[in-house]
């Protein structure tokens, strides 16, 4: 059951990793995209004028951040509650207490942080960034703030993650 704990963490680990990858690599794929289209895709992307065509490029990259995210949030919180259920049943109360910790900010975040930074992301796709509209200013002043808690957030379950599959590894081997 040890090696089931430190498996399902590993994962929990490798999830997190990826999903800082593809939420990075959506939007820059964008940009590519518009910078070298495949001569597939230029008599697509010359419908719409640039500024107009990124924005809505932006929009589905968005999206499908938004998916990812939340579904990853359901994902962790199956895993967190497997891992939990895991070390409570090998009486490891120190490592119980850390997965605890790591499901608990991440039910935070799927039922306080995503909510809100996707409502705020969704008022935000088509407005434009210059000039941003002073009328928008504190709303992406709220998105960043969003952000920043929730990346902070992740990297502090990453960081407890890393310590639990440490302690973990020594019960393993």
């Amino acid at each position: 059951m040890k090696s089931l704990a430190l498996l399902l963490v590993g994962g929990w680990l490798a999830g997190s990793l990826i999903m800082f990858f593809v939420a990075t690599q959506n939007f820059r794929t964008v940009d590519r995209l518009l910078a070298s289209p495949t001569t597939q895709a230029a008599p697509a992307l010359a419908a719409l004028p640039h500024d107009n065509m990124r924005m809505l490029l932006r929009h589905l990259s968005s999206e499908l951040n938004r998916l990812y995210f939340f579904t990853w949030d359901l994902v962790q919180i199956a895993v967190g509650l497997a891992v939990v259920a895991l070390l409570v049943l090998l009486r490891r109360k120190a490592e119980t207490i850390l997965a605890g910790i790591m499901l608990s900010i991440v039910a935070i975040q799927l039922l306080f942080i995503t909510p809100r930074i996707t409502a705020i992301g969704r008022a935000l796709d088509f407005v434009p960034r210059n000039p941003l509209p002073p009328s928008a200013a504190p709303m992406m002043a709220e998105f960043w703030r969003l952000h920043g808690a929730f990346t902070g957030s992740d990297l502090v379950i990453a960081a407890l993650g890393l310590v639990l599959a440490w302690k973990l590894r020594d019960s393993v081997i």
